[in-house]
């Protein structure tokens, strides 16, 4: 069985790619360009399939100081969320064999590696075809639907749509999501100490690879923040990135709350009648008077509940509009209740 050395300092890239490749393939991974290189001179893996932007060594000086030293013989694939045409035109320059577009999806990389390792050891792009950097195959996205959890389809902070294209599938979707949780605490102490210690250019590196991750799980709304963070760190606009850093936390750590609040959905009670009724008239007047901590305060109380569908439903779209702070269209649905 060929062996592949997968490089990412994200852990949950990491562990998604292991993934895709495990059946047809040993893989081994390092977290950082110095402890592939280690790797490398230990086990001497067939392939290379790096990230670009890590930090300390990048993926372009990994696979050059690999190829100088090994020669070009072992192919090697980047995957990277950098959407440039820069970006990929270096690291076909370097001698790399595919490029491959975070997040990424099982179908591509197979095809990427399998592709690699048929054109042989040409290090020029025009000597090994290049991956198909295409979104790969799509699921049935309403039979893969009927297969998550309840309280999922109504969270209007994450797309499902997005996470299921991004997965391939509930199952392995919803893997993604046990991996994306794993990481929430270290990564944000990590993000903690960048910003305290001025480290401007791994905070960069670092909410570039939570863009990705985040697409993979459908937290859009982190990606989209993540990555005006990354351009904010790529430009330099250090005062955008201290500004906005505490929300970008708050932000992160609530996708966790979010999470973390329906882990045992099994386990919650049911929430007696005469509580919902006095929840929900709550609800009504804390809306009337546009009290946004009041009701974010019920709403996060419900949670702790098992709700019937209906209400489940009525709160789903009363968060979406709160996030819009669209008060008329919350105290019309309430009306209705």
């Amino acid at each position: 069985m060929k062996k592949i050395l997968l490089t990412d300092d994200e852990p949950m890239m990491l562990k998604l790619a292991a993934r895709a490749l495990k059946d047809e393939y040993e893989t081994i991974t390092a977290e950082s360009g110095a402890e592939a290189l280690e790797l490398f001179e230990a086990q001497r893996p067939d392939m290379v399939i790096s990230d670009i932007k890590m930090p300390g060594m990048s993926g372009f000086e990994l696979c050059t100081a690999i190829k100088e030293k090994y020669g070009a013989t072992v192919p090697f694939i980047f995957m990277t969320a950098d959407e440039s045409e820069e970006g990929e035109s270096r690291g076909m320059d370097v001698g790399a064999a595919a490029f491959i577009r975070k997040p990424v999806k099982a179908d591509v990389i197979q095809a990427a590696v399998k592709a690699a390792f048929e054109g042989g050891a040409a290090p020029a792009a025009t000597s090994a075809p290049a991956a198909d950097t295409s979104r790969g195959s799509e699921p049935d996205l309403k039979a893969e639907k009927g297969k998550l959890p309840e309280w999922l389809l109504h969270e209007p902070l994450i797309d499902i749509d997005a996470g299921l294209i991004n997965s391939e599938s509930a199952d392995a979707y919803l893997s993604s999501m046990d991996i994306f949780m794993d990481h929430v605490d270290d990564n944000v102490a990590e993000l903690v100490r960048c910003i305290q210690a001025g480290d401007f250019e791994n905070y960069t590196i670092k909410v570039h690879g939570l863009k990705s991750t985040s697409r993979v799980i459908g937290a859009m709304v982190l990606s989209t923040t993540a990555a005006a963070l990354e351009r904010a760190g790529d430009d330099k606009n250090l005062d955008f990135i201290r500004q906005e850093h505490a929300a970008f936390i708050e932000l992160y750590k609530k996708y966790q709350t979010i999470i973390a609040g329906h882990a045992n959905e099994g386990e919650k009670e049911d929430i007696s009648p005469d509580e919902l009724s006095d929840a929900m008239m709550a609800l009504k007047e804390y809306a009337l008077a546009e009290d946004y901590t009041l009701v974010e305060g019920i709403l996060e109380s419900l949670s702790a509940y098992r709700l019937d569908e209906k209400h489940a439903g009525i709160l789903s779209k009363i968060k979406t509009l709160m996030n819009r702070l669209d008060w008329d269209g919350i105290n019309v649905i309430l009306g209705e209740v």
